[in-house]
């Protein structure tokens, strides 16, 4: 008994100093904690810049050589394409030879064609301005004012709108004139004796084919109808 009591204040001691060393190492645990934490995301860190590296170094391999490959195919075609050239040039050559001679033999029968064309174009040329000749001499226009008339004439059907004749003196040089479309006494005492208030005496001549409203200042004439026109 007595030596169980001569022993207990030393094993409490003992305790007490382990007690102070778990304290002192929990503690150091507890300070290093933020370090640790760091030194994990760095870890991670660097893990991920190692992925994306390495990916990407793939990538640019995988992109290399379907360049290279994509380049030769293209460099093959390339020389398909110019033996298929050289191989048209020769056939072309040929055939320009060919094309040639006979361009030669006909050359003279073609030259005697193109002079007969002439000659046909020529006459039908004539024709036409003989008929608008004859249009203008049957309606008493001058060529100028047949084509202001017909003109006219063409953009009122289009249109439906009516619209006047826009004569100026020497359109109408036959003292005998048929009316058109788009025409008034006004215009056509313009048109015949460079004076527009001459329209009344126009009206005088004719009156038999001239109609008048109530109010004797305005006059109608009908597409057709045949005017004198007094000296």
């Amino acid at each position: 008994m007595a030596k169980k009591d001569r022993n207990r204040p030393q094993n409490n001691a003992e305790n007490s100093e382990n007690k102070k060393k778990r304290k002192t190492r929990m503690d150091r645990i507890r300070e290093n904690k933020p370090l640790f934490g760091l030194v994990v995301l760095v870890g991670l860190i660097i893990l991920a810049a190692i992925g994306v590296g390495a990916y990407y170094a793939i990538d640019s391999l995988t992109s290399d050589n379907g360049e290279q490959t994509e380049e030769s195919s293209n460099n093959d075609a390339d020389a398909s394409d110019s033996e298929n050239a050289d191989d048209n040039s020769e056939d072309s050559d040929s055939e320009n030879s060919d094309s040639n001679s006979e361009d030669n033999n006909n050359s003279d029968d073609s030259e005697s064609s193109n002079s007969s064309n002439d000659d046909s174009g020529n006459t039908s040329s004539d024709s036409d301005n003989s008929n608008e000749n004859g249009e203008a001499e049957a309606t008493g226009h001058s060529a100028g004012g047949l084509a202001k008339s017909l003109a006219v004439q063409d953009e009122i059907a289009r249109t439906g709108v009516w619209r006047a004749t826009d004569y100026i003196f020497g359109d109408i040089v036959s003292s005998e004139y048929t009316v058109q479309s788009g025409d008034t006494l006004w215009e056509i005492a313009d048109g015949y004796y460079g004076d527009a208030f001459k329209w009344v005496v126009i009206k005088d001549n004719n009156s038999g084919a001239i109609d008048v409203l109530p109010n004797g200042e305005e006059a109608l004439i009908y597409p057709g109808t045949q005017l004198n026109l007094p000296e």
